[in-house]
């Protein structure tokens, strides 16, 4: 699937405001704009992140939310950003692809 920002059938200007909002709000989180920790989320993270909300689809990831502290992983991302983080194993089970 290949989604080009400003071409195609596709709300790329949802992405782009979405985009810009998520970097943001989530700057502390985001690893290249705090020396670039491996605790926390990075650029490419929030691209896919962004992506999955403006196509209201869930993001295939194996990361564990974080509960305490102020790291941010691309599941705490999700939740407060209404996307739904699925593990690999339960996309396969979600979609009925046995290996």
């Amino acid at each position: 699937m290949v989604y080009e920002v400003g071409r195609g059938e596709w709300n790329w200007q949802a992405y782009i405001s979405h985009s810009n909002r998520c970097q943001d709000r989530y700057k502390e989180h985001i690893s290249e704009y705090n020396g670039g920790s491996p605790k926390m989320i990075c650029l490419n993270d929030m691209t896919v992140i962004c992506l999955a909300k403006t196509l209201a689809l869930p993001l295939v990831q194996e990361e564990v939310e974080i509960k305490q502290g102020p790291k941010k992983r691309i599941a705490n991302i999700c939740r407060y950003e209404s996307v739904v983080p699925l593990w690999f194993n339960d996309f396969l089970r979600k979609e009925k692809i046995k290996l």
